[in-house]
């Protein structure tokens, strides 16, 4: 995950930007709870083409059924909201609430097969630095990525299942 429901809520076309080759978005969050000096914070969205979902090519596609820019000016608000039973046009001059975003998720999630109330906004970042660090991505990477002041932070999404409990203890080699 890129961000939280609320950071997500200020994001507009023109804070993305098409990385040179294509390779990956640049995206620009103008407002962030871990942006303690308030200058904004990017991420990037990268190419995935060997993933079962590819984050770039789907925002690409967003943004050319949206109608939307990757040009710098367009202040189209980013959000989930569709304007008109015909066109299917979003509306790009209203922020998308947390309420929304999270009804907008989980009706997503519904639609993919998955027990959706299950799922909440801490859901992708828990499977995402259980991944990584279970794939041995060191833990100052998975920090940076995730936007976090601290190492700790990461380990607090970190799974905390059975399986995973097994792994630290035989990883521990305690005779």
């Amino acid at each position: 995950t890129l961000c939280r429901f609320d950071d997500f809520a200020e994001l507009r076309a023109k804070h993305f930007q098409i990385v040179e080759g294509q390779d990956a978005i640049q995206i620009f969050f103008p407002r962030s709870k871990n942006d303690q000096f308030h200058n904004g914070m990017i991420k990037m969205l990268p190419r995935q083409d060997d993933s079962i979902v590819n984050p770039l090519a789907l925002t690409l596609l967003y943004f050319k059924k949206c109608g939307f820019q990757m040009n710098g000016i367009d202040d189209s608000f980013i959000n989930c909201r569709m304007a008109g039973n015909v066109s299917q046009r979003a509306r790009g001059d209203a922020k998308l609430s947390y309420s929304e975003a999270s009804k907008q998720a989980k009706l997503l999630l519904a639609q993919l097969g998955f027990e959706h109330i299950r799922y909440g906004e801490s859901s992708a970042k828990r499977t995402g630095v259980t991944v990584a660090l279970n794939q041995e991505v060191p833990i100052d990477t998975v920090q940076q990525v995730g936007g976090w002041r601290t190492q700790g932070m990461p380990l607090t999404y970190m799974s905390s299942s059975v399986s995973h409990k097994i792994k630290i203890v035989k990883d521990m080699k305690i005779n």
